[in-house]
This record gives structure tokens, sequence and C-alpha cells, in this order.
């Protein structure tokens, strides 16, 4: 077992990405949490999980879109709008 492996890359990227959640920085957030499935889909790959990686693909591509949502400004129109 290694530090670097992409289960344990994801991990302390997942960790990251909350902590950038927590501090209010959603587009960083979104940005780390893209990267912490781009790990998992190399370790379902490795791990010859078709359907794992399946999973993680399809929460990857809607990552990409509420990233593409942040920071068209849609996505904080519809915050405004809920206050």
């Amino acid at each position: 077992m290694s530090w670097f492996e992409p289960g344990t890359i994801g991990g302390i990227l997942l960790i990251m990405g909350a902590f950038a959640l927590y501090k209010g920085n959603l587009l960083w957030s979104v940005s780390i949490y893209a990267l912490a499935d781009i790990m998992w889909a190399i370790l379902a790959y490795k791990q010859e999980d078709i359907f794992g990686m399946i999973c993680v693909i399809i929460g990857l591509i809607l990552g990409i879109l509420v990233y593409a949502k942040i920071h068209l400004g849609v996505f904080v129109k519809s915050i405004k709008r809920i206050d």
C-alpha cells in the first residue's frame, strides 16, 4: 500500500474539496472534486471495474456541468433566487 495510489490521492482531494466548500469556495471545490473523480476513474480502470468506471465518469461529467454552470453565473442566480 502506497500513499501515491489513485484511491489515496482521490481521498485526499475529497478532503481538500470538502474543506474548500466549507470555506465557501464553491468553484474551487468543484474543481478539486473533478480531480478526485479522475483519480477514482484511474483506480477503477486499474482494478478492471467497468461499472465503477462508468459511475465515476458519469459523476465527472455532472461535475463538469456544475463547474460550467457556476462559471457562467447561472448557478449563482439560482442561489440568490432561493434566498
